[in-house]
């Protein structure tokens, strides 16, 4: 046995989770995690999770204010935000086989997509796929995906460009 009841264990989590409505940068801080959803039944998971722990918060809110928020967008067990200060145990990630072979095989993307990076602080990976014209490679659901895309991804994984705006990559 822990020594703790359910009533103490049940105590414990309400009063880290169902603060007082506070700022969304605290929110986020104190939660240390917020689930992200693009679905909206009944509504994106982000904003159910901080309407009642951010004043006057409003839908999107989260989205709208990132790019001024310390919070960063990336995977952990599932898509979410979470203070930039957690960054260091998350990175660099180990790649998988799958991963360093798309490296070795694709070396001369990876360095056309620093340059692109270096050349303009904020891409879209659109934009990105546009300029270097890389085409298409199967990804890892058996799909297609643009290969700088995939080149970001893996870059993403080592710890290097980051989100500087939802759906955007930037240098560090």
């Amino acid at each position: 046995m822990l020594g703790i009841t359910k009533k103490q264990l049940a105590q414990y989590a309400v009063a880290r989770s169902l603060f007082k409505p506070t700022t969304l940068q605290a929110a986020v801080d104190t939660l240390g995690y917020v689930q992200a959803d693009p679905i909206r039944a009944p509504a994106r998971a982000q904003d159910l999770i901080l309407r009642h722990r951010v004043k006057n918060y409003h839908i999107d809110d989260l989205e709208k204010k990132y790019p001024k928020l310390d919070v960063t967008e990336d995977m952990l067990h599932n898509y979410g935000f979470f203070p930039h200060r957690h960054l260091p145990l998350l990175y660099p990630r180990k790649l998988s086989p799958r991963w360093q072979a798309f490296v070795a095989e694709h070396k001369a993307l990876r360095r056309k997509v620093w340059n692109y990076l270096n050349e303009n602080a904020t891409a879209h990976p659109r934009d990105l796929g546009q300029a270097l014209g890389a085409g298409n490679r199967e990804n890892g659901w058996g799909s297609s995906s643009s290969a700088t895309t995939l080149m970001l991804e893996c870059l993403h994984r080592e710890g290097r460009p980051r989100g500087a705006a939802r759906f955007g990559h930037s240098c560090l």
